[in-house]
C-alpha cells in the first residue's frame, strides 16, 4: 500500500499562517533559507512530520503547534543533525508560542528552539539532543501536564534545557531516558541578578570535564575507584558569566536508588562540583530526603580560583572529597646556583599523611627528595615549602613534583615544574641510582675538598660514616648496597673546609 506522504515547503518571501494542517502521515514542514513562518495569537499549525528549517520561524506567545505523529519528530535544519545554529549561541531561528507534545514517541530538537508560551506533555518525552531548548515564558512554570514517568526533557548529547530569569527555585524535569528510573531532575535557585539558567545530565561521574567549551567529560570514570556515588552528572549553564568568587547557586538534585553506586550513603551525603579535573564538596554532609526519587538541598559554589567557566558540572556523593586533597599546586626556584626551592599550596586537605618532593632529570624516573608531614585535614588553602640541596650535577633542566600520601595509602600528583640550571649550579654533588636496587654512587663533579659522607635512617641515626678527598674534575665512591634494608634513607655530605651540609634522600628496594 502506498503511503500518504507530504511536504509543505516554505521558500522565498514572508508567509503569514493562520491555520497550517500538516497532518497527514510523516507529513514534514520545510522552510528554505531566507524564508519566514509566522503565526500570530490563536493561530494553530497541526504536524504529523518534522520541522525542517533553514530560515525562520517567528511567533507570538498564543501561537499554537501541535505535533501529532507516531514515530519521533524532529525540530532540526533541512540537512536533519549536525546544524549550524546549535549549542550555546544566541541564535533561535525556530520560535513556538505554545508547544503541545501529542506523540507518544515525541519530539527530538537538533535546533535551537525558543517557546515563548507553555510545553503541554500529552504523551511522549522531548529528547533534547545538539540543540538547546529554551523555555522563556517566567510568568509561570513554562511546562504543563508533565510526569517522572515518560513525560519530561531527555538529554542525549550537548543540548540543554534553558530557562529564564532564575531567581527562586526553579525545576528542570530533565533525565537521561524517557523512563522513570532514568528521571533525575535538576532544580535551581538564585540569589542575584536573576539570569538565564540551562541544565543537562548525563550517566556516570569522570575525573574531569571540558568547562570551557561544552561540559563534555575527560578521562575516566570517578566511581571505578569510588563507589560512593549517585552515578549522574548535571551540567549546569550560568548565561551571564559571573565576576566575584562569592557568586553561587543553590542546587537540588533528585535521582532513583537504582543510581546509586553500593556505598552511597542517604544518612551522609553532598554535592559536589567538578573544578579543572578536581571535585570540590560544597558543604558538609547530611541526611538526603524523600524515599524515592530522592532530594538533596546544598549550596553550589559557582565559581573560584579566579576561573570563570560557563558549564559547572555537578554531582551527589557520600564521600567528603573524591580526591582528598584539592588543588595541589606547585613552584621552583633555583636559590643562588646551590639549592632549589620548592613551595606548593592545597586547597582543601582531609585524612592527608605527608608529601614527597619528586624530581626528575629525563621526564620519565623520579626519585624522592625531602619528606614533608602534610595538616592532615582542612577547608581552606595550607602552604609547604622544601629546599633541594642535591641539584644534579649532570642535568640543565630538573623536573620536580609533588606526591601527596594519604592515611589510607592513596597517592595524588601535583603539577610538574621544570627548573633551568646554570652552569655554576651544575658543579655540585648528586647520587645515583635513585631508587637504589645495587650499590649508591655519590658523584662530585668539579667539587675539590674533603668531605665526611653518612648514611643516616629515616630517624636521623647514623649508619655508616667515611671520609673522603677529592682532587679530580670528576670523582666518585661507591656506598654498599648490602646491609640496607628496604626504606627511605639520607646521604649526609659534610664539606670539611666551610661546613656546608647536603642531605640526598635516597630510596632503597
Amino acid at each position: 500500500m502506498k503511503t500518504n506522504t507530504k511536504t509543505y515547503l516554505v521558500s522565498g518571501l514572508a508567509l503569514l499562517l493562520h491555520f497550517v494542517s500538516a497532518h497527514a502521515q510523516d507529513a514534514s514542514l520545510m522552510i528554505g533559507s531566507g524564508a519566514y513562518y509566522v503565526g500570530g495569537n490563536s493561530s494553530y499549525s497541526v504536524i504529523a512530520g518534522d520541522i525542517r528549517t533553514d530560515g525562520n520561524i517567528n511567533s507570538t506567545a498564543g501561537n499554537n503547534f501541535s505535533f501529532i505523529g507516531t514515530s519521533q519528530q524532529k525540530i532540526t535544519c533541512l540537512a536533519g543533525g549536525g546544524c549550524s545554529n546549535v549549542f550555546n549561541t544566541s541564535i533561535y531561528n525556530t520560535v513556538f508560542g505554545n508547544v503541545n507534545q501529542n506523540n507518544s514517541s515525541g519530539i527530538r530538537i537538533e535546533s535551537n528552539a525558543k517557546v515563548l508560551g507553555l510545553h503541554t506533555f500529552n504523551n511522549g518525552a522531548t529528547e533534547i539532543s545538539e540543540g538547546n531548548y529554551w523555555l522563556a515564558n517566567t510568568s509561570a512554570t513554562p511546562f504543563v501536564n508533565n510526569n517522572s514517568i515518560s513525560r519530561f526533557f531527555v538529554t542525549t548529547a550537548h543540548g540543554l534545557l534553558k530557562r529564564s530569569n532564575i531567581g527562586g527555585y526553579a525545576l528542570f524535569p530533565v533525565g537521561t531516558a524517557a523512563n522513570l528510573s532514568s528521571y533525575t531532575p535538576l532544580s535551581l535557585a538564585y540569589s542575584g541578578t536573576a539570569d538565564n539558567f540551562a541544565v543537562r545530565v548525563m550517566d556516570d561521574i569522570y575525573y574531569g570535564y571540558n568547562n570551557m567549551v561544552n561540559g563534555d567529560p575527560i578521562g575516566l570514570k570517578v566511581y571505578n575507584l569510588s563507589t560512593a556515588f549517585v552515578k549522574k552528572t548535571w551540567i549546569v549553564n550560568k548565561e551571564t558569566p559571573v565576576t566575584v568568587l562569592s557568586d553561587g547557586f543553590l542546587a537540588k538534585a533528585e535521582w532513583n536508588a537504582v543510581n546509586e553506586d553500593v556505598n552511597f550513603n542517604h544518612a551522609a551525603a553532598g554535592i559536589d562540583r567538578n573544578h579543572d579535573r578536581t571535585w570540590f564538596p560544597q558543604n558538609a554532609l547530611s541526611a538526603t530526603t524523600g524515599t524515592g526519587p530522592y532530594a538533596y538541598n546544598a549550596v553550589q559554589v559557582v565559581s573560584y580560583d579566579n576561573k570563570f567557566y560557563p558549564y559547572y558540572p555537578i554531582t551527589v556523593s557520600s564521600i567528603i572529597s573524591p580526591l582528598l586533597v584539592t588543588g595541589l599546586k606547585l613552584t621552583a626556584s633555583l636559590s643562588n646556583n646551590n639549592s632549589v626551592t620548592l613551595n606548593w599550596q592545597t586547597l582543601t586537605e582531609v585524612n592527608s599523611n605527608y608529601f614527597i618532593v619528586e624530581k626528575s632529570v629525563d621526564g620519565i624516573n623520579y626519585s624522592g627528595v625531602a619528606k614533608v608531614n602534610a595538616t592532615g585535614n582542612s577547608t581552606s588553602s595550607r602552604n609547604y615549602a622544601a629546599v633541594d640541596n642535591n641539584i644534579n650535577a649532570i642535568a640543565e633542566n630538573i623536573l620536580y613534583r609533588i606526591r601527596e600520601v594519604d592515611l589510607d595509602g592513596k597517592i595524588s600528583y601535583s603539577n610538574v615544574v621544570s627548573v633551568k640550571l646554570t652552569n655554576d649550579a651544575r658543579r655540585l654533588i648528586s647520587i645515583y641510582p635513585n631508587p637504589a636496587l645495587t650499590d649508591i654512587a655519590v658523584h662530585f663533579k668539579n667539587a675539590p675538598g674533603n668531605y665526611v659522607v653518612s648514611v643516616l635512617d629515616n630517624s636521623g641515626r647514623a649508619i655508616s660514616q667515611q671520609s673522603v678527598s677529592v682532587s679530580g674534575v670528576l670523582e666518585k665512591i661507591s656506598i654498599g648496597r648490602k646491609g640496607l634494608a628496604a626504606g627511605v634513607y639520607f646521604i649526609s655530605i659534610i664539606n670539611k673546609a666551610n661546613g656546608n651540609v647536603q642531605t640526598i634522600m635516597v630510596n632503597v628496594l
